[in-house]
């Protein structure tokens, strides 16, 4: 089984615990978010930590606010859009033979680490400049 046959079954799996997920947001009104934890990363040295913002950006893409979603953390805007084109690709790929070439997955994962260590380091020094 090669990268690409992986990540597709992992994100079958994750489209599953995803729609599950909103499913359970929306039955309970998105009051289940006031009951997570605070950042212990934050809570412990008092910076930003890479995912500080995440869930924020995830409630707002759930209501289709793409724009303020992007502003919370852009990479959770960045890794929705990446998903659903590789899910998309993978899915006429293997049923419809439409695609020969593999999924860029490698390149797109290392885009996706410089996005969230990029978006990091600019609230880190936003958070001492403010």
């Amino acid at each position: 089984m090669d990268t690409e046959q992986i990540f597709y079954k992992l994100g079958q799996i994750f489209l599953v615990i995803g729609i599950i997920v909103v499913a359970v947001l929306f039955i309970t009104d998105f009051k289940v978010i006031s009951e997570l934890p605070g950042c212990v990363f934050f809570e412990r040295t008092g910076l930003y930590c890479p995912g500080c913002g995440g869930t924020r950006a995830v409630i707002c893409l759930i209501h289709g606010d793409v724009i303020r979603s992007f502003m919370f953390h852009p990479f959770v805007v960045y890794f929705a859009f990446t998903y659903i084109l590789f899910m998309i690709y993978e899915f006429c790929k293997k049923h419809f033979k439409l695609f020969k070439k593999a999924f860029p997955v490698e390149i797109l994962i290392y885009i996706g680490i410089g996005i969230l260590i990029l978006q990091w380091i600019v609230k880190v020094i936003l958070q001492f400049v403010l």
